[in-house]
């Protein structure tokens, strides 16, 4: 055999191969043995109709695990999308939304506007049709007028956060009306003057409600000196 012929064989066997290949592949990528079937959501979402109606009889092998991902995060609700492909036919979307650390309600505008408030610090608006179902939420925040600090919300935050891993059981209602702030926990009445160094303040009402004052009724506040949090039972 002579070396034209040999190396037009050769080039025969490698086309040959690569063909052969190609074919095995497309029989992995595209057998009804691999297409999706199932999806599993371990919560009820929206999105969730268009993620069924855009990969369900798709070969498994060529959906996009990052481009789920990407689409469930566009909502500021959620925190968090894991998607395991469960072979032959299988996905599984976990879904987890931010825990709702109170309820604000702003009365800046004519009518009230509903937020729910996240441990991320960022405040989501509630959809008319959902405000019935966090009523209930005792952690609350009523802003009455004046603008907002910059990280308010984050100093809510570390409030809440504190208290509800010291005392779960603990649930506070606050007034906010320019940059005075009022709170209520049961009977308990109290004066935080801002809605400044919040976590600090925490600690120094968990504290006193272990020994309340006889009146219900104290401020809390920040020593400009030390920088600790001083509790004045009020008469």
């Amino acid at each position: 055999m002579g070396s034209k012929e040999l190396t037009g064989w050769k080039r025969f066997n490698l086309f040959s191969s690569i063909l052969l290949i190609m074919y095995f592949v497309s029989i992995f990528l595209f057998s009804n043995n691999y297409l999706l079937r199932e999806i599993i959501f371990s919560s009820y979402y929206p999105i969730n109709d268009e993620i069924t109606h855009e990969f369900i009889g798709e070969s498994i092998h060529l959906v996009s695990t990052d481009h789920i991902i990407d689409k469930y995060m566009e909502d500021e609700n959620i925190q968090r999308v894991t998607v395991n492909k469960a072979y032959p036919y299988t996905l599984e979307i976990n879904i987890d939304q931010y825990q709702t650390l109170a309820l604000i309600v702003d009365y800046r505008t004519e009518s009230p506007i509903y937020y729910k408030l996240y441990k991320n610090g960022k405040a989501a608006m509630v959809p008319p049709n959902e405000i019935s179902l966090f009523r209930s939420n005792k952690n609350s925040i009523k802003i009455i007028n004046g603008p907002l600090k910059e990280n308010v919300y984050g100093e809510f935050v570390n409030y809440f956060l504190l208290l509800r891993d010291t005392d779960s059981s603990i649930e506070t209602s606050f007034i906010l009306e320019s940059d005075n702030l009022i709170g209520k926990i049961d009977d308990f009445s109290i004066d935080f003057i801002s809605p400044e160094n919040l976590g600090k303040k925490a600690s120094a009402v968990y504290q006193r409600l272990q020994e309340p004052c006889p009146s219900l009724n104290f401020t809390v506040d920040i020593d400009t000196l030390t920088g600790n949090a001083i509790v004045i039972c009020n008469t």
